[in-house]
């Protein structure tokens, strides 16, 4: 009778300790894409002047191309816009100075 007294308490300890293990859920791993992305598309008149400038201005080399899309990474100010010169495209990632931080060519 001892020895089963034993065993159930056993089993209830380890099933009590499974039980209280938590599992993280893969949503609560990973932050909500809404949290993760900051990136909100703006209108290209809504850039700021130094990057139209950089962008639009005679003297660049970006001179002749044209804004199809404009998004602001509000975290990190940082502006991204993808520009098209006939069939030619690009994207450029600026500062808020005007400052071009990468550039790729989109094939």
């Amino acid at each position: 009778m001892k020895n089963v007294m034993i065993a159930v308490l056993v089993l209830f300890a380890s099933v009590t300790l499974v039980q209280a293990q938590e599992t993280p859920s893969p949503a609560t791993d990973q932050a909500t894409p809404a949290m993760q992305d900051d990136k909100v598309k703006i209108q290209p008149e809504d850039l700021p002047e130094a990057v139209q400038n950089v962008i639009e201005g005679d003297n660049t080399s970006y001179a002749g191309w044209e804004i199809d899309e404009a998004f602001h990474y509000t975290k990190t100010d940082v502006y991204e816009v993808k520009l098209t010169q006939g069939s030619e495209s690009k994207t450029l990632k600026l500062d808020a100075e005007g400052n071009v931080i990468e550039e790729e060519s989109d094939e």
